[in-house]
């Protein structure tokens, strides 16, 4: 069976596991435009990595024989658009939940960061001034989830032990507890619950429901203390909605692992804001990522051959 990966993806896999013992044979194509290195004829499976649903689109789409692609990254907004996968004629998975321990703990890092003022403590020690600051603490903070996922379930189990109250909003929430959530509503009740909020947490996929959720009067309902902490899509949060609330006071704050274009422009307003931290969409990194979408891969791969559901296979109709 022949497999296309990125040219990388096949020089690292090559250390870890037999291709030959798969009965897989490897292909490996370029990342900056999808060209691949040999003759790509009679694949089935594309494994994505780190690109762009362009520059792979020739790869699905110029492949009669591709029916499978496999991305190791969870988001696929990118990847369902492309219209042999929006046709259902080429199944599309993704790896859902391998990333969500490293980004559940670095989601519990950011609020942490914040009531215990790290910022403020680099920047005091950086100008050699010693001051105490008054800190708070998370312990009966209300932490609001938009949405509720893997990553949203894996960061409340972490959080629950400080003592904040966990309620979350996702698609076919019922209202009831889920895990470490008091409750989990729909979305359409999001609003009702932004005016208690402590930190709001994004970690919904990116859609076309909520692609700019986050406008200006959505924001503008939250405290004046709260934070907005996006470890999902910025797209969800437009930047100059964001802006625009922080300037009129609410939110308090925004804590950004992402951001609409990557890398962030130099002239950026984000950079410099004194109410915005931004870090470069790392989260999910951990020296276990590797191994983890391997063996997801591989689970997939078994399943594949045996004709039954994928782990992680996305309905392109509800874009994730």
């Amino acid at each position: 069976m022949k497999i296309l990966l990125p040219r990388h993806l096949e020089e690292g896999w090559r250390n870890d596991l037999s291709f030959a013992a798969l009965d897989l044979e490897p292909v490996s194509y370029r990342e900056e435009d999808g060209a691949p290195d040999a003759d790509p004829s009679g694949a089935e499976i594309v494994l994505r990595s780190w690109v762009w649903g362009n520059q792979i689109r020739r790869l699905v789409e110029e492949i009669p024989s591709v029916r499978w692609l496999h991305s190791l990254a969870t988001g696929v907004d990118d990847l369902i658009v492309l219209p042999r996968i929006a046709s259902g004629d080429v199944k599309l998975s993704c790896a859902r939940g391998v990333h969500a321990i490293p980004i559940a703990e670095v989601v519990v890092q950011l609020l942490l960061d914040s009531v215990k003022k790290a910022r403020e403590h680099f920047e005091a020690q950086r100008n050699g001034i010693w001051e105490s600051l008054r800190l708070g603490e998370l312990t009966g903070q209300t932490v609001l989830f938009f949405g509720f996922g893997g990553i949203g379930r894996e960061a409340a189990k972490r959080l629950a032990p400080f003592g904040t109250h966990i309620v979350a909003v996702r698609r076919g929430g019922t209202g009831t507890p889920e895990g470490d959530a008091a409750a989990v509503y729909p979305t359409a009740r999001f609003e009702e619950f932004l005016k208690d909020a402590d930190f709001v947490v994004v970690v919904a996929p990116l859609t076309p429901e909520t692609r700019g959720y986050f406008n200006r009067r959505r924001l503008g309902l939250m405290k004046p203390t709260a934070k907005i902490v996006n470890v999902s899509r910025g797209e969800i949060i437009p930047s100059e909605e964001l802006l625009s609330a922080l300037a009129a006071g609410r939110p308090g704050g925004a804590v950004l692992d992402v951001s609409a274009e990557e890398p962030l422009p130099l002239n950026h307003p984000y950079w410099s804001h004194p109410l915005i931290v931004i870090t470069p969409h790392d989260s999910w990194s951990s020296p276990r990522t590797k191994a983890r979408n391997r063996d997801f891969f591989l689970e997939n791969l078994r399943r594949w051959r045996l004709g039954v559901p994928l782990h992680g296979q996305v309905n392109p109709g509800e874009s994730y």
